[in-house]
């Protein structure tokens, strides 16, 4: 059986000077990428919670922008 692996680029990083540098086990990051250039930034307990709470509203503007279409529309 031939196997086929398609080339997809990839980054694994590990070592100490991960979680001296503050990016413990399990941390959320933010990846902010340019050309030929990568930054990691470990997200802060306010900024996890603030996307937890953007991530609520967008579901509920689903919701709405639903229900309104609904009414427009007749159904």
């Amino acid at each position: 059986m031939t196997t086929y692996y398609s080339r997809i680029p990839s980054l694994h990083l590990k070592g100490d000077w991960l979680a001296e540098a503050g990016f413990d086990t399990g941390a959320s990051v933010t990846v902010k990428i340019s050309e030929g250039c990568l930054t990691l930034i470990v997200e802060t307990d306010e900024v996890r919670d603030l996307r937890r709470e953007l991530y609520q509203v967008k579901k509920s503007m689903k919701h709405i922008k639903a229900g309104v279409y609904d009414v427009v529309n007749g159904n």
